[in-house]
């Protein structure tokens, strides 16, 4: 199914975002932390290691951030071996300011 530019931005602000903030706040719970950097560790591996090279996104639109997967798989990298949260939640921006999804 092809969203259409509405339809994308609508979901990526809508889901996307909100998901993801919640993602970075259950990482700073005990009961979750295991099973995120568990999960961040295998994201870390597959951004870092180049196994994710495409350009469009997850909604169907291009994929504007796919030249910083290393730097995001970094920060999810860094929580997952050291389980401290505030690498996680830096992942959702760039250092351009822009927000990752």
């Amino acid at each position: 199914m092809q969203l259409t530019a509405p339809q994308r931005t609508l979901a990526f602000w809508g889901v996307c975002i909100p998901t993801r903030l919640y993602i970075a706040t259950l990482a700073r719970d005990a009961n979750y932390k295991n099973v995120l950097r568990v999960a961040a560790a295998l994201v870390a591996a597959k951004w870092l290691s180049g196994g994710v090279t495409k350009s469009v996104g997850f909604l169907g639109g291009r994929a504007w951030w796919s030249e910083e997967r290393r730097l995001h798989g970094a920060l999810w990298g860094a929580y997952a071996l050291g389980g401290d949260w505030r690498f996680f939640a830096r992942g959702r921006a760039t250092r351009r300011g822009k927000l990752f999804c």
